[in-house]
Protein backbone atom coordinates (compact mmCIF):
# COMPACT_ATOMS: atom_id res chain seq x y z
CA UNK A 1 0.00 0.00 0.00
CA UNK A 2 1.43 3.58 -1.00
CA UNK A 3 2.19 6.23 1.95
CA UNK A 4 -0.76 8.41 0.37
CA UNK A 5 -3.05 5.60 1.16
CA UNK A 6 -1.57 4.84 4.38
CA UNK A 7 -2.78 9.00 5.63
CA UNK A 8 -5.88 8.59 4.56
CA UNK A 9 -8.41 8.03 7.65
CA UNK A 10 -11.24 8.52 6.80
CA UNK A 11 -12.86 9.73 10.82
CA UNK A 12 -10.88 12.96 10.39
CA UNK A 13 -13.45 14.16 7.86
CA UNK A 14 -16.13 13.46 9.83
CA UNK A 15 -18.60 16.70 11.07
CA UNK A 16 -19.04 14.99 14.59
CA UNK A 17 -23.09 14.80 15.85
CA UNK A 18 -24.31 15.00 12.04
CA UNK A 19 -25.72 12.16 10.82
CA UNK A 20 -27.73 13.84 7.94
CA UNK A 21 -28.35 17.08 6.23
CA UNK A 22 -31.42 19.50 5.73
CA UNK A 23 -32.44 19.68 1.91
CA UNK A 24 -31.74 23.29 1.22
CA UNK A 25 -33.42 24.86 -2.14
CA UNK A 26 -30.64 26.83 -3.42
CA UNK A 27 -27.77 23.94 -3.58
CA UNK A 28 -27.41 21.21 -6.62
CA UNK A 29 -27.17 17.67 -5.58
CA UNK A 30 -25.56 14.84 -6.88
CA UNK A 31 -25.74 10.70 -6.19
CA UNK A 32 -23.23 8.21 -6.89
CA UNK A 33 -24.67 4.72 -6.47
CA UNK A 34 -22.08 1.74 -5.42
CA UNK A 35 -24.92 -1.26 -6.51
CA UNK A 36 -24.24 -4.94 -4.82
CA UNK A 37 -26.79 -7.95 -5.87
CA UNK A 38 -27.97 -8.40 -2.18
CA UNK A 39 -27.02 -12.09 -1.90
CA UNK A 40 -23.26 -11.66 -0.69
CA UNK A 41 -21.60 -9.63 2.03
CA UNK A 42 -21.35 -6.12 0.01
CA UNK A 43 -23.83 -2.81 0.73
CA UNK A 44 -25.82 -0.90 -1.43
CA UNK A 45 -24.97 2.21 -0.91
CA UNK A 46 -25.47 5.53 -2.06
CA UNK A 47 -23.80 9.06 -1.20
CA UNK A 48 -25.94 11.94 -1.93
CA UNK A 49 -23.85 15.42 -1.43
CA UNK A 50 -22.90 18.62 -3.33
CA UNK A 51 -19.95 21.04 -3.83
CA UNK A 52 -19.31 23.82 -1.79
CA UNK A 53 -16.98 26.92 -1.00
CA UNK A 54 -15.36 27.05 2.11
CA UNK A 55 -12.86 29.91 2.76
CA UNK A 56 -10.81 29.82 0.08
CA UNK A 57 -11.17 26.17 -0.76
CA UNK A 58 -13.80 24.15 -2.42
CA UNK A 59 -15.08 21.20 -0.54
CA UNK A 60 -16.98 18.29 -1.24
CA UNK A 61 -19.96 17.64 1.38
CA UNK A 62 -21.76 14.36 2.01
CA UNK A 63 -25.01 15.32 2.89
CA UNK A 64 -27.12 12.24 3.27
CA UNK A 65 -26.18 8.06 3.28
CA UNK A 66 -28.15 5.43 2.00
CA UNK A 67 -26.80 1.89 3.02
CA UNK A 68 -28.87 -1.08 2.57
CA UNK A 69 -27.51 -4.15 4.41
CA UNK A 70 -27.55 -7.62 2.52
CA UNK A 71 -29.30 -9.37 2.21
CA UNK A 72 -32.15 -7.54 -0.03
CA UNK A 73 -33.79 -7.76 -3.49
CA UNK A 74 -32.17 -5.17 -5.17
CA UNK A 75 -34.93 -3.73 -7.43
CA UNK A 76 -36.72 -2.89 -4.21
CA UNK A 77 -33.47 -1.12 -2.56
CA UNK A 78 -33.43 0.76 -6.40
CA UNK A 79 -36.85 1.45 -5.82
CA UNK A 80 -36.78 2.81 -2.15
CA UNK A 81 -33.96 5.24 -3.33
CA UNK A 82 -35.32 6.82 -5.84
CA UNK A 83 -38.15 7.61 -3.60
CA UNK A 84 -35.51 9.31 -1.24
CA UNK A 85 -33.77 11.18 -4.32
CA UNK A 86 -36.86 12.61 -5.11
CA UNK A 87 -36.42 14.58 -1.77
CA UNK A 88 -32.95 15.96 -3.00
CA UNK A 89 -34.12 16.79 -6.43
CA UNK A 90 -32.12 14.49 -7.97
CA UNK A 91 -33.39 12.78 -11.27
CA UNK A 92 -29.53 11.51 -12.25
CA UNK A 93 -27.20 9.42 -10.53
CA UNK A 94 -23.66 8.05 -11.58
CA UNK A 95 -22.08 4.63 -10.35
CA UNK A 96 -20.19 2.08 -11.59
CA UNK A 97 -20.80 -0.48 -14.44
CA UNK A 98 -22.13 -2.90 -12.24
CA UNK A 99 -24.54 -5.73 -13.95
CA UNK A 100 -24.77 -4.30 -17.62
CA UNK A 101 -27.75 -2.97 -18.17
CA UNK A 102 -29.79 -4.00 -14.50
CA UNK A 103 -29.02 -0.96 -13.02
CA UNK A 104 -30.25 1.88 -15.95
CA UNK A 105 -33.10 -0.36 -16.03
CA UNK A 106 -34.03 -0.59 -12.82
CA UNK A 107 -34.04 3.17 -12.21
CA UNK A 108 -35.40 4.03 -15.52
CA UNK A 109 -38.24 2.58 -14.24
CA UNK A 110 -38.27 5.56 -11.83
CA UNK A 111 -37.31 8.20 -13.80
CA UNK A 112 -34.36 8.63 -12.59
CA UNK A 113 -30.85 8.04 -15.00
CA UNK A 114 -28.23 6.09 -14.12
CA UNK A 115 -24.97 7.11 -15.79
CA UNK A 116 -22.14 5.08 -15.39
CA UNK A 117 -18.78 6.20 -14.09
CA UNK A 118 -15.92 7.26 -16.42
CA UNK A 119 -13.22 6.41 -13.94
CA UNK A 120 -12.69 2.57 -12.55
CA UNK A 121 -12.90 2.37 -9.26
CA UNK A 122 -8.85 2.28 -8.57
CA UNK A 123 -9.06 5.05 -10.40
CA UNK A 124 -12.37 6.71 -8.89
CA UNK A 125 -9.99 6.07 -5.09
CA UNK A 126 -7.03 7.84 -7.03
CA UNK A 127 -8.96 11.16 -7.81
CA UNK A 128 -10.04 10.94 -4.39
CA UNK A 129 -7.05 10.88 -2.18
CA UNK A 130 -5.97 14.40 -2.12
CA UNK A 131 -9.22 15.47 -0.84
CA UNK A 132 -9.15 13.15 2.07
CA UNK A 133 -5.54 14.00 2.89
CA UNK A 134 -6.16 17.98 2.68
CA UNK A 135 -9.98 17.40 4.36
CA UNK A 136 -11.52 18.97 1.55
CA UNK A 137 -13.70 16.43 2.45
CA UNK A 138 -16.71 16.24 4.79
CA UNK A 139 -18.40 13.08 6.15
CA UNK A 140 -21.54 12.36 8.22
CA UNK A 141 -20.97 11.07 11.62
CA UNK A 142 -22.25 7.51 10.69
CA UNK A 143 -20.64 4.41 11.89
CA UNK A 144 -21.91 2.34 9.29
CA UNK A 145 -19.79 4.73 6.66
CA UNK A 146 -16.82 5.08 8.80
CA UNK A 147 -16.68 1.42 8.53
CA UNK A 148 -17.06 0.95 5.31
CA UNK A 149 -14.93 3.90 4.10
CA UNK A 150 -11.99 2.35 6.31
CA UNK A 151 -12.52 -1.13 4.90
CA UNK A 152 -12.38 0.04 1.69
CA UNK A 153 -9.71 2.29 2.03
CA UNK A 154 -7.37 -0.25 3.86
CA UNK A 155 -8.31 -2.80 0.80
CA UNK A 156 -7.20 -0.49 -2.15
CA UNK A 157 -4.74 -1.43 -3.41
CA UNK A 158 -4.37 1.02 -6.59
CA UNK A 159 -4.72 -1.69 -9.10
Amino acid sequence: MSIGMQLVRPERTVERGRSERAVLPVVEYQCFVDASSGSGTDFFTAAIGHRARDADRDVVILDCLFAERPPFNPLAVVAALCGHLQRWRIRQVTGDSYAGNFLPAAFAKHGVTYLPSKLSASELYLAALPAFTSGTVVLLDNPTLIDLAQQDWSGWQGT
